[in-house]
């Protein structure tokens, strides 16, 4: 068999793997092979609309990310759902996780708080701990993350 013979047949046994072989099927495709996170998502449905609720009830009217040392297993518990169920309810509905949504019920405590003149004998320690948060600093960078504005910074303008 000449070389351009040879060549012929190994180009033609390469291409009929490249083309045939699944893998090569998903790059030419341009799918990685591995599911897409819509894919995977859950499906919801009335009833874990009612459960999301039943979430928002324990941290709206029983304040509960007011605890300091509250967990996504703790809240779990609360509402007597799995903490797997919990974390997909919040990020499915709130579009957050666990930890963006307390610390945004205690950023908005907070503010309440820093504003509220009759809170104003409050350190700002006292402040974190009132909203729920067990560290200052935590409490600052949170706060600063969602506002802008430092802790400080806020009461400030709002007392002016």
């Amino acid at each position: 068999m000449n070389h351009f013979a040879i060549i012929c047949t190994s180009g033609f046994a390469i291409a009929l793997i490249y083309v045939a072989h699944p893998f090569f099927l998903r790059i030419i495709s341009g799918s990685s092979g591995m599911p897409s996170k819509t894919a995977d998502a859950p499906i919801m449905d009335v009833a874990d609309a009612d459960n999301f609720e039943r979430i928002k009830n324990a941290l709206e009217n029983d304040r509960i990310f007011t605890d300091p040392f509250l967990t996504v297993d703790l809240l779990s518990a609360y509402v007597h759902l799995h903490p797997k169920k919990v974390s997909q309810l919040i990020n499915h509905y709130a579009g957050m996780n666990f930890n963006q949504l307390i610390n945004k019920y205690r950023i908005a405590e907070s503010k309440k708080l820093l504003s509220d003149a009759k809170y104003g004998n409050l350190t700002m320690q006292g402040i974190a701990k009132e909203a729920g948060f067990n560290s200052r600093s935590v409490f600052n960078h949170a706060f600063k993350l969602e506002t802008g504005l430092t802790p400080s910074g806020f009461k400030k303008e709002c007392t002016g």
